[in-house]
């Protein structure tokens, strides 16, 4: 049986922080939430051109994201090691 997220919502299954979460994660790839930018660095030094203008958003967004929320350091130490 599928249960839409109102449904859920409405039934208390989940809150609305994890229905709204759920529903942003839902049009991402794993590239996009499942790997740090640590990782996705790794990844982008190993792609070829072509790669590498596919994943260049989604690594500026994971390193602005980082500043934002004050996590600036780990994204220099990521920045460091490559």
């Amino acid at each position: 049986m599928t249960v839409s997220r109102s449904e859920a919502e409405d039934a208390g299954l989940i809150t609305m922080a994890q229905a709204r979460d759920l529903h942003r994660r839902a049009d991402r790839t794993s590239v996009q939430h499942d790997f740090s930018y640590r990782e996705l660095m790794q990844v982008y030094e190993k792609a070829d051109e072509s790669e590498r203008e596919q994943l260049k958003t989604i690594l500026h967004t994971k390193r602005d994201n980082l500043f934002k929320v004050g996590r600036g350091a780990e994204a220099a130490a990521a920045e460091a090691n490559q």
